[in-house]
C-alpha cells in the first residue's frame, strides 16, 4: 500500500475556480484581461470579445474564471499573457468561488457580485451585480461551492 494510513490528514481543501461534477458548460477565451483573478468572477465586454476582472463598469458577468491545472493552487492567482495564451469561464454548473470577506452565506441564498473585486456575496448592496446563481456548500471560510444556472 502506497500509503501509511488509510485517512487523509493534512489535506487541503479545494480552492476557489474548480468546477465541480460532469456538467459544466466552460467558455475559452483568447481575449483576457491580464491579471484575470481565478475563482472570482469576470465580466465579459462584447465589443472586443474579452473577459477581465469584475470593476464598477461591468455590465454583463460571463462566470468564474476556472483554475488551469498546470497552474498552482492558490489563493489569489491570476493569468497574464505571459503565462498563458487562454482562459477557460466556467458560465454554469457547480464551481467554487471566493466569497466577500465578512459574509456568511447560508445554503441556497442568492448570489450577487462585488462590483469592486468580483467576489460572490449574498448581499443586494446597490452596484452588485445579480447572477443566476445560489451558494450551495461552504468549503473553506472564504470558498462556497455555487450553482450557476
Amino acid at each position: 500500500m502506497a500509503f501509511t494510513a488509510t485517512t487523509g490528514t493534512g489535506i487541503s481543501p479545494v480552492g476557489a475556480g474548480e468546477g465541480q461534477g460532469g456538467r459544466n458548460v466552460i467558455s475559452t477565451f483568447m481575449n483576457f484581461q491580464d491579471g484575470l483573478i481565478v475563482g472570482r468572477f469576470a465580466g465579459y465586454d462584447a465589443a472586443t470579445d474579452t473577459v477581465a476582472n469584475v470593476s464598477a463598469t461591468t455590465a454583463v458577468v460571463s462566470g468564474v474564471v476556472k483554475r488551469n491545472i498546470i497552474n498552482a493552487i492558490s489563493d489569489g492567482a491570476t493569468f497574464t499573457n505571459a503565462n498563458t495564451n487562454s482562459v477557460d469561464i466556467i458560465e454554469s454548473g457547480i464551481v467554487t468561488v471566493d466569497v466577500m470577506a465578512g459574509i456568511t452565506p447560508s445554503k441556497y441564498e442568492p448570489v450577487f457580485v462585488n462590483n469592486i473585486d468580483g467576489t460572490a456575496t449574498n448581499s443586494q448592496a446597490p452596484g452588485f451585480l445579480a447572477v443566476d446563481a445560489y451558494f450551495y456548500q461552504q468549503v473553506s471560510p472564504t470558498v462556497w461551492k455555487i450553482r450557476i444556472r
